[in-house]
Formats: C-alpha cells, sequence, structure tokens
C-alpha cells in the first residue's frame, strides 16, 4: 500500500553542485580543486579562458576545432590528463562517446551557452558549468555540476564585487529602451566598469540573494522563452546558412560564417543591427574561426518580424 502525507522524499543526486558568481570563478575553483599537470584546450575559445589558465599556473596545449565547431580529435596530445570541451552555442560532442579519451581523461565541459547541464555522454570523470550571463538576462551566477568532488570551502560566502555596477547598467539600459530616460553612453559606462571590476578579481564568490531570484524567475519563464527561440532560429535559417550542422536544444545564438567580417558589421550597423563578434584573439592562435563567425542573439527581446527584417538584411550582404 502506498504511503500518503508527510513530508516530500527525495532521491539523493549523484552529481555534486556548485554556484558561483561567474563562469570564470567556476572554472578557478575547478583548477583549484584539482591537481592537473595538462589540460588540452580547443584553439577556438574565449581569451578569457587562456588568461585564468595563465593566471593559475596550469599548463595546456591546443587541440583542433574543425570549420563545423567539431573536434579534431586527433589532435588531442595523450599526454595530457584533463580535455577541455566546449560546446559551442549550445552545440553536444555527441560523437564522442565512442572514444577512448572520454574514459580515460578529466572531462571539464564549458556549457556556458546553456541553462542545461547534463552528462549525456555518462562519463566518469566529468565536470561541467554554465554561466547565466551569457544566455539570460542574469548578471550573474554559474552553475557546475560533477562527478568529482571540488573544494567548496574556497567560494567566499558573500556576492562579486562586479555586481552592482552590472545591475545598474541593466536597469540604466531598460530606462534608455523603454522610457527615454539617460543616454547610451551611461549605460556603457556602467557595463564597462563591471567588466573591469570582474577582470581584476581572482578570488571566487557565491550569488547574491538578487542573482538568485533572478535564475528562479529565468527558469520559470524557460518553457515560453524557448519556443521563441526556437521560432527565431527557424526564420533566420530560411535565409542564412548556420555554421554548425548540430541543432541545440537551447538555442543561445545563430552563429554563422563571413569571409569580409568587418565590412558586414559595419553594414549592420547603419541598419542598427550590432552582432558580436566570437572571440578576439588574444593570444594569436591559429585558427581561422576567429576571424570568420559572427553570431545573433535569439533570445525573446526579439520577435518575428525583427528576425525577418535581420535575415533580409545579412543575406544581402552575405550572398
Amino acid at each position: 500500500m502506498k504511503t500518503i502525507g508527510g513530508e516530500a522524499e527525495l532521491q539523493q543526486d549523484k552529481y555534486n553542485t556548485y554556484f558561483t558568481d561567474s563562469g570564470r570563478s567556476s572554472l578557478r575553483l575547478i583548477l583549484r580543486s584539482l591537481n592537473l599537470k595538462l589540460v588540452a584546450l580547443p584553439d577556438y575559445l574565449c581569451s578569457v579562458i587562456t588568461d585564468v589558465f595563465v593566471q593559475e599556473k596550469t599548463q595546456f596545449t591546443y587541440y583542433k576545432i574543425n570549420n563545423d565547431l567539431s573536434i579534431e580529435t586527433s589532435t588531442i596530445d595523450d599526454n595530457c590528463d584533463a580535455v577541455y570541451i566546449i560546446d559551442y552555442f549550445g552545440i553536444n560532442h555527441d560523437y564522442l562517446r565512442e572514444l577512448p579519451l572520454v574514459s580515460d581523461k578529466i572531462i571539464i565541459e564549458d556549457n556556458v551557452f546553456s541553462p542545461y547541464i547534463e552528462n549525456t555522454l555518462q562519463l566518469k570523470k566529468w565536470i561541467s558549468y554554465n554561466s547565466y550571463r551569457k544566455f539570460s538576462a542574469c548578471a550573474e551566477g554559474s552553475l557546475i555540476k560533477s562527478n568529482i568532488e571540488l573544494n567548496s570551502d574556497l567560494i567566499h560566502n558573500l556576492p562579486a564585487p562586479f555586481i552592482n555596477a552590472k545591475y545598474k547598467a541593466k536597469r540604466i539600459k531598460y530606462e534608455y529602451l523603454n522610457r527615454n530616460l539617460y543616454s547610451e553612453e551611461n549605460y556603457l559606462h556602467q557595463f564597462k566598469k563591471g567588466e573591469e571590476l570582474l577582470d581584476q578579481q581572482k578570488e571566487i564568490f557565491t550569488i547574491s540573494p538578487q542573482g538568485f531570484n533572478q535564475i528562479i524567475k529565468f527558469h520559470e519563464s524557460l518553457v515560453c522563452e524557448n519556443k521563441q527561440r526556437d521560432q527565431n532560429y527557424q526564420i533566420l535559417k530560411k535565409w542564412i546558412v548556420p555554421v554548425s550542422f548540430h541543432i541545440p536544444d537551447f538555442k543561445s545564438f545563430f552563429v554563422f560564417s563571413c569571409e569580409n567580417i568587418q565590412y558586414i558589421r559595419k553594414k549592420l550597423m547603419n541598419h542598427k543591427i550590432f552582432l558580436a563578434r566570437h572571440w578576439p584573439n588574444s593570444y594569436n592562435i591559429s585558427s581561422s574561426l576567429y576571424q570568420n563567425l559572427l553570431s545573433i542573439p535569439l533570445d525573446p527581446r526579439y520577435n518575428k518580424k525583427d528576425m525577418e527584417r535581420m535575415s533580409k538584411i545579412i543575406s544581402k550582404y552575405l550572398y
């Protein structure tokens, strides 16, 4: 007979879970918790990742990422004890499932473009983290899931110094866009100040109560948001060829390749379309991806009309 009533039961999670203030803090927690001698990094990555490895004095080598954002697995150094894998814009490297490297090495999965963190490859030595700042309106927050225990004592139980400037910038931008108050320079100045504080930060902090609240609100609306993102993605796909054949579960950005990236960005700015370039090649790594990729945000700020307008304008300069 089934028991009814009382406090609800809860199955124990088989993964360790941690929250930090940002993706780079999560990476610092991982590196400070593990004694890694050599980590294989992809040759297409945000320079902040490399910065953290250099600052944490963790040795690394590069492996090749193909033009479709897949991994050239033969270029991964056999001597490394960990492989850093980036799920570019939410793509899933499920083809790695049968390869020895996923069972022999520690896999650090950079999942900063997605709210979903799952051990889809069933890796035995697996750590993955995201960054809510990359795909939502949240100003802070990074979730880590791992079947390797990390040193949570390294996380300061305080909000990070950068968040006040970020929240102020977001509030001013809202007032500027919706109530015609302040100026563009006002919020750009605050965003820059927040980024400078984050760049200076070397300690690891937790999320503020405001940050937790924003993350909860984001997940509450996730079903509706996913529908809008899917619709936006499909509209763009009719006009523009995506760089990757893989369609992510959570569509953060629509990423496409173009040869004359500076020319196209400048032309688009005349139409009030400002597209992010992923990423600046601060370490002069020999990969053409740094010069060729642009991304279009897919979040619910933009509707069908916005996507169609962008599609027509961008395709005119691309093809």
